[in-house]
């Protein structure tokens, strides 16, 4: 009796472990399957950016396997900017968002997830340190009562510079995130 049962496990842990094998490529494929769902008919990436300079950025480097749509056009504003219905009906096809961190961004970027929970949104900040702007400080009422109320004196707070897409060094960083995202999504 005891022969029988080790018998029957050493032919059911290869067969388990083949099956766990197969489910889990099974579910690898699924999951690169959903990124990929809504390729442009021509099977190319749907790719969406904030701001012009990143169009360009994300077609030197997808080349003929994205379609990249701007948000941001020329002569609109990145801080008041709210995207039109046809964008936003757009954004629910595409595959992968590089966002640059424009003002916009923070008001609209939980919105554009919810319409499209598949949608890959890549910050292309990552590994940036944003610099301080010269000469650039926001000044804030410090609230009266406070320990650091001096009398109407005014607190200053250094403004980061976001304009990281025109710097070739914060470029390549950039280049460099665009690059592994697009392999990941479509290694070939």
């Amino acid at each position: 009796m005891n022969n029988n049962r080790r018998s029957v496990w050493k032919v059911a842990i290869p067969f388990l472990s083949l099956l766990l094998l197969i489910v889990g490529v099974v579910i690898g494929i699924k999951s690169r399957n959903t990124i990929t769902s809504h390729l442009s008919e021509g099977g190319q990436l749907k790719v969406f950016v904030s701001i012009l300079p990143q169009k360009y950025f994300v077609e030197r480097i997808g080349g003929e396997k994205v379609a990249v749509s701007v948000l941001v056009g020329p002569g609109q504003n990145p801080a008041t900017y709210e995207p039109l219905p046809k964008q936003m009906a757009a954004l629910t096809e595409a595959n992968i968002y590089f966002r640059i961190g424009v003002p916009f961004e923070m008001v609209w970027i939980d919105k554009i997830q919810a319409l499209n929970p598949q949608l890959l949104i890549v910050d292309t900040r990552e590994g940036i340190k944003l610099r301080a702007m010269e000469g650039a400080h926001e000044h804030n009422e410090v609230e009266a009562g406070s320990e650091d109320h001096d009398h109407g004196s005014l607190t200053t707070k250094e403004v980061k510079d976001p304009h990281i897409w025109l710097d070739p060094l914060l470029v390549k960083i950039q280049a460099q995130t665009i690059c592994r995202e697009l392999s990941n999504i479509d290694p070939i």
